[in-house]
């Protein structure tokens, strides 16, 4: 989903959090919420909103000191970002790295070799 649509679903649902006063409505009404938004082909926001514009998604090979790969990542982030928050960090495990920029409000996720190729 793109950040737009993404900003319409929440304007949508804290409308039907706002309007409604069963849990069991408003889950069925959100659900809706977010078929109509998926199909819907007019993206309001980023028509009143051009200079909103989605982050082009890259995917990365990270090496190690001695240029031994370390691991792919699909991420948004500028790749001098993400090699000085990689050299910066300390981690033994993929894993570990890939969760400290997530929690820290990065868009990153870890991709196998399979997963490309497929």
């Amino acid at each position: 989903m793109k950040k737009t649509e993404e900003i319409k679903l929440m304007i949508i649902e804290n409308f039907i959090d706002y309007f409604t006063s069963s849990e069991e409505e408003r889950k069925s009404i959100k659900e809706s919420a977010g078929i109509y938004v998926d199909e819907d082909h007019v993206d309001e926001i980023a028509q009143a909103f051009p200079e909103i514009k989605e982050k082009e998604t890259k995917i990365f090979q990270l090496l190690e000191d001695d240029g031994e790969p370390f691991m792919l990542v699909k991420t948004d982030m500028d790749s001098e970002v993400l090699d000085e928050k990689f050299r910066e960090s300390d981690f033994d495990y993929p894993d570990e790295f890939i969760k400290k920029l997530t929690d820290e409000g990065f868009s990153i996720e870890r991709v196998f070799v399979e997963e490309i190729n497929s």
